[in-house]
């Protein structure tokens, strides 16, 4: 129970400490972006690769499924069977030119019996008897069946109409020729009609039922198959037969293929033959074990079954997670169904197949090993009827086909490998709307002709002789394949009128709108692309974003820019590096100065708070006496200067500071090129001139090399370089990049002065290259060989709340409209907190524990660490800004003498003037609102034209700086009684300027007076604390910081404290305080200030202490701190009769202000 609350307490500890971190950091939403777009790529590319893989084992399992026999199998069966000419015959006639019963049994008696018991093909074996299966429909009188009609010219003859199954005649008939007649047989497969003989308009896949006449001609019994033909052929067809069909079965041991042959024969009510041949092979699928089962035909189907299974999990989470309505959006999901659908169709009548194979197996058998067929009662026994598994077969094949079809339909979502490909799906994804209803106009034109064509010429053609035939024929004369001689002879008066009316209006009007639609959205789409690549090449001209982190889903531009990447570049980063021929320089990876510079930048920043502590808890102070005690005697003392350091020989100050020359590269590692890098080697630094100035760098050594000179022999330098050599550089180990072993000292081998710029590219040599490309792989082997992804889990999104998906709206909602798109940590964590909120009570996201505060806590540190790179830290002003809060003197105690108090409205209306013109001096003019963009004011008027609120706050400030003065212990005297009534009544200030106009102001002439240093030093706190009370009434209307001024959100970048202000911006407080000061002389006062009235309210910059006043004027001496200053210039402090200023104290923000200015060189 301890452990738990310990455990709990370091949990809240840290998340504390890193929201604290993290308050200072800015997100640049921009890179965020990025990263994101980044991730799906990665995720893009996943996917991918796994569709790739599946759709290898798809093809792979459709087209190595055993079930498919070639071509040449087939087509021998047919040309012995069915292509074979009839004999006895003057002219070429073959199964297809049957058109009557006669050439029917023709070829019954005279291609199929002969080629059947003795068949040409030597691998082929008889398996099952010829089953001839007949039907017929019911005789019935004509007036019967043309009830209703008003012609009946022979009522009392006898009808026999089309066949259906409610007529169909199942009553024995006729002689077999054994004396036994026809019996109908129920329970046989169904048999399906050929689509050319329908009866219907709309062509359909009918059959004529499941039973039938069935006679079976005997397998191993020619003399006895011959016969029963030959009675059949005088006793089978009679006026009602519609249909008669021959079955049988071969087999091939060679091929191990089993064929299911069949000869259709249908008779209309009209008496019309219409002949249909089948021909179904295949492998029958047998295994003797369990084990056998396990081939690599069903390991590709239970792959594509597990494949389905993964899939449909897919689509089922996606679902759930999103809601059927936005998965219903996207059109590519209604693919993906398509094909999850054709998958469990495709992988169930495969296993089907197999169950039946299974099954048909011990029948096989027994006929071929234990049956004789010689008579006609036998040969019932002998047949075996395949039609059930060739439909499987069929079912299989057209699974397959529409399966290979939806996944290559599928691979246009991953257009976007390709600019080109992936504009053009842009394009059809620009144009869908249009095409849909291009679409739905050409069909009802289309429509219409199709039924125009089926009524004009379908009683004489057979192209449009149904509906759906018409269809297919105005299909193919759409694509030029016609027959204008059929169609003028079907019907000569409207052929002409369908023909040239479908040219014109439907190819040449509605094609030419279709081609019309996706030439203008693929205009569109190029400029969308153009303006695209504009608005990247603007952003990186003008963004200050080297692109490094565009997504770029174009493989071979990847390639591309992966190969360009390997070079290796100067990376200077704006600065600039002059170099002398001979002189010793240090190569670094770029990363790794960086780094550095951090680091020893925030071991300044330490060393900075331990003086600035020291300071604050042990003060001294630094005056010239005490210089003169501790260096009586000596000329350096006198000056105030230093003591002089003594000299180190082994030092050469020409070296220093040491110049590093930072190697980066977007693709290489420039660590590892270093490392390879031996001494004697030599690299070239080549700027990319027309001129091909290159510079030579030889490889010296390590970077402690640096420090060797020549020394001419001595020994006792020697062993001091040595002994430097264990201490400089840079060695410090940062996990992420590694430590400063790779650093090599390279000599200059140039003959007089060059500037490195940063455009320079790093050539190395071929061997270099071969020795970087095996420390790379090796590199990457031994990441490969230590990869633990138990020990180290990468799924820390999975205790994420928000879904990636949903990124995209928080980024969104946090875009800001300057420049640099970023936000900062707490306008994170507050979007956060009302993005939770509102997908909680949508019911779309579960709080846990129901912790608001702590979810959204998770979620930001989550954020954060998920884009690094997007974190950069705020600026030392904007951070301050943030947590500013102004403390001006406290005057509420101080009573202004009468004297005094009456300088406050003429001092008004001089700050007044003073104000208007540094506005007008720096561009502004009049206006009737506030523009910052085209710098209008409406306060650039007269004094006493502005408004009350106006003229109010300047008395305030008046009589706040007045009141100021005396807080600081300075007292405001006049020269005489009638000098201040003399000289306020004498000064005049500038007219009113008319309505519309800009103001032209005049405010005191005080150019001639001079302000002592005292009163200098005056003035700059004077300025500080106006700054102060302007800051302080600010945010008490209501405004808060900002980076940038928005009168509309109350946000003012100058909310700082003074120190962080501008030269410009101090510049306008500070003129200011000196006009009110020079006024005040001008007017005929002095100034006088007493040791006990300092107050402690100034600690430079740092933090203030409102003065303590008891009276109206004067505060007691026991109530004032005096607060110290520092002496920079060592003088004596003035004598206690002379009236000095308040001594100041270096505070926290001067500090902080001087390690971020000071340029840190790094050297040993």
């Amino acid at each position: 129970m301890l452990g738990s609350i310990l455990s709990a307490d370091n949990d809240a500890q840290r998340l504390a400490r890193k929201m604290a971190y993290y308050s200072t950091m800015r997100i640049r939403l921009r890179h965020v972006q990025f990263a994101l777009e980044a991730e799906r790529r990665t995720s893009f590319y996943k996917e991918l690769a796994v569709y790739l893989v599946f759709l290898l084992a798809m093809v792979v399992a459709i087209c190595a499924v055993q079930v498919q026999i070639p071509f040449e199998h087939n087509d021998g069966l047919y040309t012995l069977y069915f292509a074979n000419e009839f004999p006895n015959v003057s002219f070429k006639k073959t199964f297809q030119d049957v058109g009557a019963p006669p050439e029917m049994w023709q070829w019954l008696n005279g291609v199929l019996l002969p080629a059947y018991y003795n068949s040409t093909q030597r691998n082929s074996y008889r398996v099952s008897s010829i089953q001839i299966r007949f039907g017929q429909v019911q005789a019935m009188p004509c007036r019967v069946w043309n009830r209703g009609n008003t012609l009946s010219l022979v009522p009392l003859q006898t009808c026999f109409p089309a066949f259906e199954n409610g007529i169909e005649d199942t009553t024995p008939f006729g002689d077999q020729g054994d004396g036994t007649p026809f019996v109908y047989e129920r329970g046989l497969s169904t048999l399906l009609r050929s689509l050319q003989a329908t009866p219907d308009l709309w062509n359909s896949r009918m059959d004529y039922g499941s039973g039938g006449y069935t006679v079976y001609i005997p397998r191993d019994n020619a003399t006895a198959g011959q016969a029963m033909m030959d009675a059949l052929s005088q006793n089978l067809l009679t006026p009602g037969t519609r249909y008669v069909a021959a079955t049988w079965a071969l087999y091939n041991p060679s091929t191990d293929a089993l064929s299911h042959l069949q000869a259709l024969f249908e008779i209309s009510a009209a008496d019309r033959f219409q002949v249909t041949s089948r021909i179904g092979s295949f492998h029958v699928q047998g295994y003797v074990s369990i084990a056998a089962f396990f081939t690599a035909q069903n390991l590709l189907m239970l792959f594509l079954g597990l494949v389905t299974l993964g899939f449909t999990y897919r689509q089922v989470r996606y679902v759930g997670v999103h809601g059927a309505a936005k998965y219903f959006e996207s059109l590519w999901n209604y693919l993906d169904m398509i094909q999850l659908v054709c998958l469990y169709a495709f992988v169930a009548a495969w296993f089907a197949y197999l169950w039946s194979c299974h099954d048909l197996i011990p029948t096989l058998q027994h006929i071929m090993q234990a049956e004789t067929c010689a008579d006609s009662s036998s040969g019932k026994h002998c047949f075996v009827d395949l039609t059930l598994i060739t439909q499987q077969l069929d079912m299989i094949n057209n699974l397959g086909a529409s399966l290979a079809l939806v996944s290559a339909a599928i691979v246009f979502k991953y257009l976007r490998l390709n600019t080109r490909l992936n504009m053009l799906w842009e394009t059809l994804r620009l144009a869908a709307l249009d095409l849909v209803a291009f679409v739905f106009i050409f069909m009802f034109i289309f429509f219409g002709y199709s039924i125009m064509g089926f009524l004009l010429f379908g009683a004489h053609s057979s192209d449009y002789r149904s509906l759906s035939d018409s269809l297919a024929s105005c299909f193919q004369m759409l694509l030029g394949a016609f027959d204008y001689g059929s169609l003028s002879a079907a019907n000569p008066v409207m052929s002409g009128v369908f023909f040239f009316s479908f040219m014109i209006l439907v190819f040449l009007i509605v094609i030419n709108m279709f081609v019309a639609i996706l030439s203008e959205y693929y205009t569109l789409a190029q400029a969308a692309k153009r303006k695209h690549d504009e608005m990247t090449k603007k952003l990186l001209l003008h963004g200050n974003y080297d692109g490094s982190d565009l997504v770029e889903y174009d493989i071979l531009k990847q390639i591309v820019q992966y190969f360009r990447g390997l070079q290796f570049q100067v990376q200077l980063n704006g600065e600039t590096i002059p170099l002398l021929g001979d002189a010793r320089v240090l190569l670094v990876d770029h990363s790794y100065l960086l780094a550095e510079r951090g680091r020893l930048r925030a071991k300044f920043h330490l060393a900075i708070l331990v003086v600035r502590t020291c300071l604050r808890w042990f003060p001294r102070h630094f005056d010239s006496s005490t210089s003169s005690k501790l260096h009586d005697g000596s000329n350096e003392a006198r000056l105030g200067l230093p003591s002089k350091a003594k000299a180190i020989r082994h030092l050469h100050y020409a070296k220093f500071p040491v110049t590093f020359i930072p190697l980066y590269s977007k693709s290489a590692v420039p660590i590892t090129m270093l490392e390879q890098l031996q001494p004697g080697m030599c690299l070239d630094l080549d700027d990319g001139s027309l001129t091909c100035d290159r510079i030579s760098l030889q490889v010296l050594g390590p970077q402690e090399i640096y420090l060797d000179s020549d020394n001419n022999g001595d020994d006792e330098m020697d062993k001091v370089s040595a002994d430097r050599r264990l201490s400089f550089g840079l060695h410090h180990v940062h996990p992420d990049i590694g430590s400063g072993n790779h650093i090599k000292c390279c000599r200059v081998v140039y003959h007089g002065e060059i500037v490195l710029t940063g455009q320079e590219a790093c050539l190395v040599s071929r061997l270099v290259w071969c020795k970087y490309v095996a420390a790379w792989a090796w590199r990457g082997f031994k990441d490969i060989i230590a990869w633990r992804p138990w020990i180290h889990p990468t799924g820390s999104h999975k205790n994420r709340v928000i879904a990636d998906d949903d990124l995209d709206d928080l980024v969104s909602s946090l875009q800001l409209p300057d420049e640099n798109q970023s936000c900062r940590f707490d306008e994170l964590v507050k979007q956060l907190r009302h993005f939770i909120a509102k997908r909680a009570r949508q019911g779309s996201i579960r709080v846990p524990g129901h912790d608001l505060e702590a979810c959204v806590t998770h979620e930001a540190i989550a954020f954060v660490e998920r884009f690094p790179n997007a974190l950069v830290p705020l600026d030392k002003r904007e951070l301050v800004g943030y947590k500013y809060v102004p403390t001006p003197t406290d005057t509420t105690a101080i009573r202004l003498p009468n004297s005094v108090a009456r300088l406050s409205e003429f001092l008004a209306q001089n700050v007044h003037e003073v104000w208007s013109a540094s506005r007008i001096a720096q561009g502004w003019q009049w206006g009737p609102h506030r523009d910052n963009e085209k710098k209008l004011h409406p306060d650039l008027v007269a004094y006493s034209q502005l408004s009350d609120n106006a003229r109010q706050y300047d008395r305030d400030a008046s009589v706040e700086t007045l009141k100021t003065i005396i807080a600081l212990g300075y007292a405001i005297h006049p020269k005489s009684q009638t000098t201040e009534t003399t000289h306020l009544d004498d000064l005049s200030f500038g007219l009113p300027a008319p309505a519309g106009e800009t103001y032209v102001p005049r405010p005191i002439a005080t150019a001639e007076i001079e302000l002592s240093s005292e009163l200098k030093s005056l003035v700059e706190l004077l300025a500080e604390n106006s700054h102060d009370v302007w800051s302080k009434k600010r945010m008490e209307e209501g405004w808060v910081y900002g980076p940038k001024s928005n009168d509309a959100t109350k946000e003012h970048d100058g909310l700082v404290p003074y120190v962080y202000l501008t030269a410009k911006e101090k510049d306008m407080d500070r003129n200011t305080a000196v006009e009110t000061v020079k006024c005040i002389l001008r007017c005929g006062f002095t100034f006088e200030h007493k040791r006990e009235n300092a107050v402690k309210k100034f600690s430079m910059f740092g933090h203030r202490v409102a003065p303590i006043a008891t009276n109206a004027h004067h505060p007691k001496e026991s109530e004032i701190h005096r607060p110290e200053i520092l002496n920079p210039l060592g003088h004596d402090e003035p004598s206690s009769g002379a009236p000095t200023l308040p001594k100041l104290v270096a505070g926290p923000h001067v500090v902080d202000l001087l390690a971020d200015k000071l340029n840190i060189q790094i050297h040993s």
